[in-house]
């Protein structure tokens, strides 16, 4: 995630994500330029923790796949808009770069994506 000093990354659980809650995040980042890597199948849930901007859908929950034995750990789901697609790592884990400003508007490429499979 690239993001202002204004704006946090926080992980929160699927009730914090609903509810716009950061008081018990998994983890919290405010340093502008965070990585995270998601080690874990299922769905991740993250949200900046300023006051009012999470309810302004400053959020994004990213859902991550099972996979076979040797294979990545998960793949991206969807295609956020910006800053573009994910690119291999080593070890066979992607990153995926998000701006902060264009959440919503990668949020809604992803709905987007899966109405129209």
């Amino acid at each position: 995630f690239t993001y202002g000093s204004s704006h946090t990354v926080d992980e929160v659980n699927q009730a914090g994500y609903t509810s716009c809650s950061s008081s018990s995040p998994i983890s919290s980042a405010s340093d502008g330029n965070t990585t995270i890597t998601l080690k874990t199948a299922g769905t991740h849930y993250f949200i900046c923790a300023t006051p009012g901007h999470c309810q302004q859908r400053m959020k994004v929950q990213i859902p991550v796949t099972g996979s076979a034995a040797g294979s990545p750990v998960g793949s991206p789901s969807g295609s956020p808009s910006t800053p573009a697609s994910p690119s291999a790592q080593p070890n066979g884990v992607f990153r995926i770069s998000y701006s902060m400003s264009s959440l919503v508007l990668a949020v809604s490429s992803m709905v987007a994506l899966a109405l129209a499979c």
